[in-house]
């Protein structure tokens, strides 16, 4: 899953001016930080059926719950919470935010990715978690310049 924070190349360019190499260090890792946070959030739990598409699923469906591989009600184990991590380069011009988990693209990754009960489901997808909080990434860039120009 890859989405791309907008507005950034004005502050970096201004950054760029100051000469100094650790002047994205600090944002960067404030910025994904950030992001992490807002992507581990779960949403409410609901309870809704989830009808089966075929006969297949329906027929696994009752024997994995005879076999105790699944338990209904479902419950949330917390694991692609804890999963979500962040990366930073050394020069601090790239930050990453990633999730190891299998599934993690069919909860919460792109439009093309997540599966409709998902996304049905209050789970936000990464690329709108960016968008919604790019004005937040951006200000701690902003900031920054503030900062080393202020000195």
């Amino acid at each position: 899953m890859t989405t791309e924070v907008r507005g950034l190349d004005d502050v970096f360019e201004k950054l760029d001016g100051l000469d100094k190499p650790e002047v994205f260090r600090r944002p960067m890792t404030q910025a994904v930080a950030h992001l992490q946070s807002k992507l581990a959030q779960y949403p409410p739990q609901v309870s809704r059926p989830q009808p089966f598409k075929t006969d297949k699923q329906r027929r696994y469906f009752f024997w994995a719950l005879r076999e105790g591989r699944i338990q209904v009600p479902y419950r949330r184990t917390g694991t692609l919470g804890r999963r979500w991590t962040t990366e930073v380069s050394p020069d601090g011009r790239e930050g990453r935010v990633g999730n190891n988990t299998p599934y993690a693209k069919y909860v919460q990754g792109t439009r093309e990715d997540q599966s409709f009960y998902h996304a049905t489901g209050g789970w936000r997808r990464v690329d709108h978690v960016a968008r919604i909080e790019e004005r937040r990434v951006v200000g701690y860039f902003e900031e920054q310049y503030r900062r080393y120009t202020q000195e």
